[in-house]
């Protein structure tokens, strides 16, 4: 094949994948930018912005409050802002949280040579924590960050105290990813197709699907302006498009092995949320892990941290409470 038909190749498969699929939409839906309302998203004073070696990369992270470890996990495209809507501060109240931007993400960089699976997000997180000192945690993963949860869980399971997953992605839709991912691990191939598609379809492809996160709820004003300026910045595209190439393939290999899963944990879903099935994730990861809850959230939709800040604080109160407290007693 001629390299302009390579080029050619690339920017279709990548049209076809953004186009036409859920996992495209509960990715981009994690856009959620702290700079859309600075009175109301930015972090407080109290909260400390650090960063940690891990796997050869420099992750950025947040650190607040005091008490029992939890863990928050952002979903695809998204950064550890997501959780300043007011989850963050609502949990720091009475335990000690960090919330990482994963590599690729935020201020965060990519390994290398990482090839964008889940259970490496996993490793790197883990080599990330044990560089912290931080013990047995609680950990919240939202959407495809429930992905990287229900991983750590399986590769780490005496590393951890509860999980606590909402509106997880845990199940692959089946798409066959192969091909667009060779291609777009060829760099220059990858930022062709970036530079060419990105003003053709990705402002529309994100307000489609900010609508379809955030239904029943409207989008809040001015939030898809801001949004956009934060996802369409060509490191984060590429982080998304490598991780979501691989994201079918990764589901596949870790779904057979959620009934292993012995800690205690906590399922948050929304019963309107149009961009990850609740009946094909959520419910279906409770019937197979025995020592789980379902929350249902009525009337919500994909976007639990931003529209319903308490529930999370709940959820992870639920887990605390069938959790061990860590050696040491770091309990409030």
């Amino acid at each position: 094949m001629t390299r302009v038909g390579k080029i050619a190749a690339c920017c279709l498969l990548l049209l076809l994948n953004l186009s036409s699929n859920q996992s495209t939409s509960r990715a981009q839906a994690q856009s959620i930018s702290h700079h859309f309302d600075p009175g109301k998203t930015a972090a407080s004073p109290e909260t400390a912005d650090r960063f940690v070696i891990a796997s050869h990369t420099k992750l950025h992270y947040v650190d607040k409050g005091s008490g029992r470890p939890v863990v928050m996990i952002h979903g695809n495209a998204g950064d550890l802002h997501d959780f300043e809507f007011g989850a963050l501060d609502l949990l720091a109240r009475n335990y000690h949280v960090i919330a990482f931007d994963l590599p690729g993400h935020g201020l965060s960089k990519m390994p290398r040579h990482a090839k964008g699976t889940i259970q490496e997000q996993s490793i790197i997180l883990h080599e990330a924590l044990t560089a912290l000192g931080i013990k047995d945690p609680i950990l919240v993963g939202h959407s495809w960050g429930g992905a990287v949860a229900l991983a750590y869980a399986l590769l780490y399971p005496q590393d951890i105290s509860a999980l606590v997953l909402l509106a997880p992605a845990a199940y692959s839709d089946h798409r066959h990813d192969a091909p667009l991912g060779s291609l777009l691990r060829i760099p220059v191939l990858s930022d062709i197709c970036i530079t060419m598609l990105k003003p053709i379809l990705a402002r529309k492809l994100l307000k489609r699907s900010l609508k379809e996160a955030f239904s029943p709820d409207p989008v809040p004003a001015d939030y898809f302006k801001s949004a956009a300026a934060v996802w369409l910045d060509r490191k984060r595209l590429k982080a998304f498009i490598k991780e979501d190439a691989m994201l079918g393939s990764s589901l596949e290999e870790l779904s057979p092995k959620y009934r292993k899963i012995q800690t205690p944990v906590i399922i948050v879903t929304g019963d309107s949320d149009l961009a990850v099935s609740p009946e094909q994730n959520a419910f279906s990861l409770h019937k197979v892990i025995a020592n789980s809850e379902l929350v249902v959230i009525p009337h919500a939709g994909h976007q639990i941290p931003e529209t319903h800040p308490e529930a999370v604080l709940r959820a992870v109160s639920m887990a605390a409470s069938d959790a061990p407290v860590p050696a040491g007693g770091t309990e409030k």
